[in-house]
């Protein structure tokens, strides 16, 4: 059974993070939220809970399509199973997004595999073409 981490710690924490596209014209702002726990082996856990973001266009000429943000948590989880989940919304130039709640916290130990945060992905626009842009941001 996981429990929360000992009182005085604050029991959940976030990471800011961004992006910017090679053309420089677009950045990818990105916030992950999460919850902390311990198993009783006090190995540590990461619950994602949710995600922030917005899309800031920093030359005026370029315009943003399909926006995409997906959460992901995989790897390794209480009991001794794994867990491979992810979640894809389309998203406007600013996103509130919230992890699934049967999802499960992730272990968070040296030597384990995981992938856990968010990522962002959309389609740049200029007068002549138009290209991919992705975020990814993990914890």
């Amino acid at each position: 059974m996981l429990q929360r981490v000992a009182a005085g710690y604050g029991g959940s924490g976030s990471d800011a993070s961004s992006k910017t596209d090679p053309s420089i014209g677009v950045r990818a702002n990105s916030t992950v939220y999460w919850d902390n726990y311990t198993d009783s082996n006090n190995a540590p856990y990461k619950d994602i809970t949710s995600a922030t973001g917005i899309w800031d266009i920093l030359d005026p000429t370029f315009y943003l399509r399909d926006q995409q943000v997906r959460l992901v948590a995989q790897g390794a989880i209480p009991g001794g199973f794994s867990q491979n989940v992810d979640k894809w919304w389309t998203s406007g130039m600013t996103f509130y997004v919230a992890a699934p709640t049967e999802w499960q916290p992730i272990l968070i130990a040296t030597h384990t595999t995981r992938a856990l945060g968010s990522d962002m992905l959309c389609t740049i626009h200029d007068a002549t073409t138009s290209w991919s842009f992705r975020f990814d941001h993990r914890i």
